[in-house]
């Protein structure tokens, strides 16, 4: 066996690479596909915030009206709520209490929470001071250290809990120790302890600053009368991250019980269970469901692929043999000893090659694990073990098979110099089987009924289908077109066509290279379509290369560290912008912004906008009335009767977007007046609205004129009525030309306005497709969260960082009245990363605290970072080998039928064919050939691609907005088809060439 192996040495390193390339393809997917797995679960545990991460459990009393509040279970007894059979999958829990902590302060109060934790002190940094010992004492951070002037050893009055209803607050001191700083990056509190310090909250009454969170001890939980309000009893289990892989994470998913435990519900508390465990368990799962179809579906027709290949060179190798076999079976060995004379040779390299196939695997395997993100390792389970054996059980069957073929051939058959081989149109039964299977798939595809992962054989069957035609026309094609141009004495041309036309391999040629070719194109087709639609995907969800999420709403602030940054830096890319999401499914999201600075600045897809949204949005020529000065004085004359008492008149004025009401006084109920009240308008504001109000549930009737406005003594125009817009239909309508009059008609109503244009008139607004008003009302979200007037101005497809339902607004149209509240969210949208730390900078010198920074870079990341992602990185393998397989395909061609063809070529030289030609026949008959199946598969495997990239899952999860773009990339696709003719020309060209130069008269002599 050695001997003969030694004998044919490129046959068995041919033979041996395919067993291998098999191997390979078989035995990775489970590898990889298990890879993958445990890197999903490392990237989602790794990136998911502590809270989700964690178990927190908290215990707080049921609130009560009268009499102290019910005592709380101690933080240890909550761990009974949870099973031991969990508990495994977590750290050692943390103990200990939060409760509210409330300053009374001017102008406003601060609120914010203190907390204790088992060992806190050892999870921050104490800048200075000393950790809390006992009751009151308080570990407060550096940025309130910093804002609100705390210093070791000051004692801050707080407010304590109620113990009756009728009872007067109380304060109780709280000792500050010293100060420290959160260690970023670590969980242990499974929660951010800063982040917002002295930020306003609003949208609450009464509104209040806020202070981060203080850490102290357990005994300032103590029960009694100066107990702080909302206690609450807390255990955290973090996480074990290094105990949980892929067959564990679906047992957390056990945790969402635990809320509903008796221990928790048996009680007169108020349970609260945090946990995002199980929601990470099920995009888990439903990542690895995924998963387990995707990657055997991308290596199955590339292994398929291989081994058809395999067997054409089985087939071959032991037709090589037939000699052998005659003699064998002369000497009276029969089927069964001529079969093993072929196994017994061949199965051996069969299994040689089996070995570096799985050393190929497991390198992938383990370069994948190397590439991909967590710390994933080589897991020899089952599935691998099943892989192996299966794929030997088919080499070696395989192998058996072609033996069994050849050693089953009667003898005078094999006797014969080569197999009888018909060129005819005639289709065998087998082919035949398979085109019509492939026809019928195909159809399939094309009208929906297959979709999915399947989707990623189509190119395969398309290929199939064009290969198995291609190879049955090109033979009696080439023959007719060989003997034509023979008559034309184009004697160069005819030989090389009708040299094709009697090659036995052609079929099998043609059909390995048209399929090899079109993985190859759909694998690259595959790649850069899904890397172009994260990338879509991504600039959809970031909006701006840079985004600075920011704590609270002082646009004041904000845009005082924006004008900073934009000095420092000499980069107008920074601009603020508001988000004003309502509450309600579904609901139309406000993108408020500055157009020129976000035309700048945010990530707009070519066409998503009109071309002049800039000029759109732009805000009216109407100006507002300007007040400045502290007393504000008008006359007024005729008169309003409400049913029970006068009517009162009253101002709104506007200043930094904050609006204040004042009340000049009571109308005359005939006659004329002069009212006045004060106004916070030293520094200039503008008068937004002109107020009517009587008593609960009474009307008003009657007109009112005013003139002579001043502030100050300085005179102050109204405008005319055109202005002003009528509140309620007919309820109060202005009037008049050189006054304002007000004709005021209710019933029921206590408060009628007129609003002034400048702050009342209806907002321009570019919205997307199902933003669109369906009726001539249309209304937005304006930045307070009450309903504006808009009009809608142009159309978009989609808007930068903003959901499918988003309109886009001037940011200074809808700040003219308004003020952002809860609803709310501040950003700051960067041009480029790089501006992310000097804007940082210019924002906290003005005081203005983050909650986080986005970058495009950081959510392409994320996108990257999931199963069909990597499946489909996958095509990166499956074209290289296909183009391998291709290679091997033609060198296979050669070295089989070399001598053959060697005597051709003598046998032309001696017809007399000059050697010229003879040369340039070797060297070229093959081109041609190869050229129609390179094409042929490339034209495939765009067909396939086409209809295939729709099926394929691009996404873990689909995104919001859809951006989704399947054109096909011309220019790789034809750099790739060009790489492939080349190539294979190439070796088509180089193996012409060898064989010429074996071509001696010599051969003739070895007969036929």
């Amino acid at each position: 066996m050695i001997r003969a192996l030694a004998y044919r040495k490129g046959q068995a390193a041919t033979l041996a690479l395919l067993a291998a390339l098999v191997t390979a393809c078989a035995v990775f997917a489970p590898f990889y596909d298990r890879v993958m797995q445990q890197a999903l679960v490392d990237v989602k545990l790794t990136e998911a915030p502590a809270l989700d991460t964690s178990l927190v459990i908290q215990e707080r009393a049921v609130p009560v009206t009268d009499g102290p509040p019910p005592n709380v279970p101690g933080p240890r007894d909550l761990m009974a709520a949870v099973p031991s059979g969990l508990r495994h999958w977590f750290q050692e829990p943390s103990y200990g209490w939060t409760a509210e902590a409330t300053v009374p302060h001017r102008p406003l109060n601060l609120s914010g929470q203190v907390m204790s934790r088992t060992e806190a002190c050892e999870h921050v940094t104490i800048v200075s001071g000393r950790c809390p010992k006992a009751a009151g004492e308080i570990l407060v951070s550096v940025a309130d250290e910093k804002t609100f002037g705390y210093r070791p050893g000051q004692v801050v009055p707080t407010d304590v809990a109620a113990q009756a209803a009728d009872e007067p607050a109380r304060e109780r001191g709280l000792v500050v120790v010293g100060s420290y700083r959160e260690v970023r990056g670590s969980d242990y509190f499974a929660e951010p302890l800063t982040g917002w310090s002295g930020v306003t909250v609003a949208d609450v009454s009464p509104a209040v600053i806020r202070h981060e969170i203080w850490l102290t001890d357990d005994a300032t939980f103590a029960d009694g009368p100066d107990a702080l309000p909302d206690p609450r009893s807390v255990a955290v289990l973090r996480l074990a991250k290094d105990r949980v892989g892929i067959d564990e994470i679906g047992s957390l998913a056990a945790v969402a019980a635990v809320h509903e435990s008796p221990v928790l519900n048996g009680r007169q508390t108020v349970p609260d269970v945090r946990t995002g465990l199980p929601d990470i368990a099920a995009e888990i799962a439903s990542q690895v469901d995924d998963s387990r179809v995707l990657v055997p579906l991308i290596l199955a027709p590339l292994a398929t692929l291989c081994l058809v290949v395999l067997w054409l060179v089985l087939v071959t190798i032991t037709d090589l043999r037939r000699s052998e076999v005659a003699v064998a079976r002369l000497r009276g060995q029969g089927v069964r000893g001529a079969r093993r004379l072929l196994a017994g040779e061949l199965v051996p390299v069969v299994l040689l090659g089996a070995i570096p196939g799985l050393v190929a695997a497991v390198g992938g395997a383990w370069l994948a694990a190397r590439l991909l993100p967590g710390e994933a390792g080589l897991e020899l389970r089952v599935p691998v073990l099943v892989s192996l054996l299966g794929v030997l059980v088919v080499l070696v069957g395989a192998t058996w098979a072609a033996s069994s073929r050849v050693a089953r051939t009667p003898v005078d058959e094999l006797v014969r110099r080569s197999a009888t081989f018909r060129r005819g149109w005639r289709m065998r039964a087998l082919d035949a089987v398979l085109l019509t299977g492939c026809v019928v798939l195909a159809v399939e595809f094309v009208t929906g009924g297959l979709s999915g992962p399947a989707s990623y054989v189509a190119p395969a069957l398309f290929a199939l289908g064009v290969g198995l035609v291609l190879a049955y026309l090109i033979t009696p094609l080439a023959g007719a077109g060989g003997r034509a141009l023979l008559r034309r004495r184009a004697s160069g041309a005819a030989l090389g066509l009708l040299d094709a036309a009697r090659s036995q391999s052609l079929r099998s040629t043609v059909t390995v290279l048209t399929v090899a070719t079109a993985l190859t194109v759909f694998s690259v087709d595959a790649v850069l379509v899904a890397a172009h639609n994260r990338d879509l995907a991504a600039r959809q969800a970031a909006g701006a290369p840079a985004v600075l999420q920011v704590v609270g709403a002082d646009l004041g602030a904000v845009d005082a560290g924006i004008d900073r940054a934009v000095h420092e830096t000499g980069d107008r890319r920074i601009t603020p912008v508001v988000t004003i999401r309502p509450s309600g499914d579904p609901s139309i999201t406000t993108l408020a912004v500055r157009p020129e600075d976000f035309a700048r600045t945010a990530l707009l897809a070519p066409g998503a906008l009109p071309a002049d949204w800039v000029d759109l949005l732009s805000p009216d020529d109407i100006e507002p009335v300007d007040l400045t000065g502290r007393r504000l004085t008008v006359s007024v004359s005729g008169g309003v009767l409400g049913t029970e008492e006068p009517a009162v008149l009253g101002v709104d004025v506007v200043t930094d977007s904050i609006v204040y009401h004042r009340d000049l006084g009571p109308l005359p109920a005939s006659g004329g007046a002069r009212l006045g009240v004060d106004v916070p308008c030293a520094d200039t504001c503008h008068l937004s609205a002109l107020t009517l109000t009587g008593s609960v549930g009474s009307s008003m009737s009657g007109s009112v004129t005013f003139d002579r406005v001043s502030v100050d003594g300085q005179p102050v125009s109204l405008g005319n009525a055109s202005t002003w817009t009528a509140y309620d239909g007919d309820a109060l309508t202005p009037g008049g030309t050189d006054a304002l009059t007000l004709d005021v008609s209710t019933d029921g109503q206590e408060e009628v306005a007129t609003t002034q244009a400048f702050f009342a008139g209806s907002v321009p607004v570019v919205a997307t497709a199902g933003a669109r008003p369906h009726s001539q009302d249309y209304s937005i979200t304006g930045l307070d969260g009450r309903s504006r007037a808009a009009d809608l101005a142009g159309r978009a497809t989609r808007l930068p960082g903003a959901p499918a339902l988003a309109v886009l607004a001037n940011l200074d149209v809808l700040r003219r009245a308004s003020h952002p509240d809860s609803q709310a969210v501040l950003s700051v949208w960067l041009g480029d990363a790089d501006l992310v730390a000097p804007t940082r900078r210019a924002l906290a010198a003005q005081g203005v605290a983050l909650a986080g920074v986005s970058t495009l870079e950081g959510v392409r990341h994320d996108l990257d970072r999931s199963i069909p992602t990597w499946a489909v990185q996958l095509g990166v393998v499956t074209g290289l080998v296909s183009l391998l397989v291709a290679l091997l395909m033609l060198a296979l061609t050669a070295v089989s039928g070399w001598r053959v063809r060697a005597r051709d070529l003598a046998a032309l030289w001696v017809g007399g064919v000059p050697r010229g030609i003879v040369s340039r026949l070797a060297v070229l008959a093959p081109l041609p050939v190869i050229a129609v199946a390179v094409l042929g598969g490339a034209a495939a495997g765009l067909v396939g691609a086409i209809v295939a990239t729709p099926s394929i899952p691009l996404f873990a999860e689909p995104p919001e907005v859809d951006t989704l773009d399947l054109a096909t990339p011309w220019l790789p696709v034809l750099a790739v088809t060009a790489a492939c003719l080349l190539l294979l020309g190439l070796l088509g060209a180089a193996t012409g060439r060898a064989v010429y130069r074996r071509a001696a008269l010599a051969r003739l002599k070895e007969g036929v």
